[in-house]
Parts: structure tokens; sequence; C-alpha cells
């Protein structure tokens, strides 16, 4: 597999603070990457400012502009264009030290040698975030990715560096009216079949934005009602389990949304949903719909805090 690697960056209306992370990109001691960043639409000077760093020329730039779609359509297009063997999405708010690629490539020789290794995971420092890195398993190693959570108590953010060869065939479902999925599905689809690298070096970190999804997590999980139908049926049909959730409360959850918001089930991703849960999801879902269906009259009314 190529040992060469693509960092990925999303951006929408970030011209302000995007400068930021090309810096630290220019700043690398390795600069054998490409920086692919997709412009979903901005309707600021960033790709003013990207095609400018690209004809400079001091490190390798490929920059796409498509109509705003949302960050999971972003992500879509970026799978179709790397061209590399591994893969990062590091947000145009996120910082980088100067060895952020020199990590990768002290580590991917071990990662390329296994087939059981689906990449590289290394915790991500959020400076508003009351996670913090203490918990991060200490000793490099090679772990499941919900295993931070559950064997070492890490409820932080992480940054991967992923195989393509695994995940190059993966793309969100699409929905025209809908700019927000959550990138669990990916998760879902992967980090629990493959094993992580997972190296404790404080290379990258980030700040919650006002303008960021996950400041506006709440609120765009009930704008996109379809996305959110797919996360949760994904966790009822890969049987995993989420915080306190488990798969017989995603199977309710699933079928009381789709329920609550009327959706139609044939636009959905067709994982199979069958056996016990299933069919007690489907008569425990109606007093789930209710609540669904109060909270949703909450946002439309101008409600976030629920």
């Amino acid at each position: 597999m190529q040992k060469s690697l693509t960092i990925f960056t999303p951006t929408f209306n970030r011209a302000y603070i995007l400068p930021e992370l090309y810096n630290d990109l220019l700043n690398q001691t390795n600069k054998d990457f490409t920086w692919l960043v997709i412009d979903d639409g901005s309707h600021d000077n960033t790709e003013e400012l990207a095609q400018k760093w690209k004809k400079d020329s001091k490190i390798n730039i490929e920059f796409f502009k498509q109509a705003n779609g949302g960050k999971y359509t972003a992500i879509n297009k970026s799978l179709e264009l790397c061209s590399t063997g591994y893969y990062a999405i590091i947000d145009s708010d996120d910082r980088v030290t100067k060895n952020f690629v020199q990590v990768f490539f002290n580590n991917v020789d071990i990662a390329n040698n296994s087939d059981q290794l689906l990449g590289i995971c290394t915790p991500k420092h959020y400076s508003n975030s009351k996670h913090t890195c203490e918990t991060y398993p200490k000793q490099n190693q090679s772990l499941f990715y919900n295993e931070l959570k559950q064997k070492y108590n890490y409820h932080g953010e992480t940054t991967v560096v992923l195989k393509m060869d695994i995940i190059k065939d993966f793309r969100f479902p699409v929905f025209p009216k809908e700019k927000f999925m959550s990138e669990v599905l990916i998760g879902n689809e992967f980090f629990y079949k493959y094993r992580f690298l997972s190296i404790n070096n404080h290379i990258s970190s980030s700040t919650y934005l006002n303008d960021g999804l996950t400041f506006n997590m709440m609120s765009l999980v009930y704008k996109n009602p379809y996305a959110t139908a797919c996360v949760f049926k994904s966790y009822a049909h890969f049987k995993l389990k989420d915080g306190g959730s488990n798969s017989l409360i995603r199977h309710i959850k699933f079928h009381a949304w789709v329920s609550a918001f009327k959706l139609d089930q044939s636009k959905i991703p067709q994982w199979p949903l069958k056996g016990f849960c299933n069919l007690i999801g489907k008569i425990a879902s109606p007093i789930t719909k209710l609540i669904y269906k109060q909270r949703n009259e909450k946002f439309k009314n101008g409600v976030t805090n629920i």
C-alpha cells in the first residue's frame, strides 16, 4: 500500500480562520502530503485564498468547489478524489503541530503491515471542552476504537488517519434537502471491524466555534430527519452500543423517529433490521415518537434548550 497521505479539509465560509491551518501545514517538518480542500459553496473569499496558495506551490494543494450540500457530501467527494494510500479529515478550525505528518510516517509501517489495522489514532485536544486527554492510553498499542471509552474512560475527540483501500468505496447516503449527517456512520461501518494503532501523541487540537457543527448539533439532528434516521438505523443494524443506548433502544429510536417525521423508509439505506429487538422496537416506539414530536415543535418555535 502507498505510504502517501491526503489531509482533507472541508470548509464553508471559513476564510477568516483557514489561514491558521494553512500556516500549520506550511510549517510541517515533512511536507510529503497532499492538502485536499473542498469548498462547500462558500460565499466568502475561501476560493480566492485557496487558489492563491495553490499557485504559490509551497505545499501540494488540490482544490475543489461544490454547491453547498453539507460536510457529509464534501466527504463523499473527497473519497472520490483521494489518490493516496492514507486519508485524514482535518477540519478548517483545527490546528496541527509541525510534526503531524512526520508522526504519521514514523508509524505508517506498523499500520501497513497489518490487515487488521484500519489506520492510526491520536488524541485531539479541545481548548473549550470539559473532556481532557488525560485518560487517553499512555502506551502505543493496537485497539478497537470503542475501547478508548469503555476500557480507558476516554471521552474526548480523536484524529484518525485511515487506509484508503478499506474506506475508498464508502459513501454517505445523500438527501438533497438535508445538509448534515453524523460522521458516526463511518465509524459504525469500520471502527468495530478493524483495530487502530493508538498513538499517545498530541499532534492536533481545535476549538468549538459558534458557527461549527458540534456547537449546533441538537438543532441539526432535528433539521435533518432522514440523516438522523440513518444514524439510528446504522446503530441498530450493527448492534452497536453508544453511550447508554444499546441495540434495543436504537431500534425503538429508529421506528419512533421514522413515525414522528413520517419518513419514507424506502429512501433510507436498506440495512436489514430483524429479530426480537426489531419487534420490540416497533411495539415500544409510540411513546418515544411523542417525545420526538414535542421536541421538534420546540425547535420550530425557536427553543433550542431541550
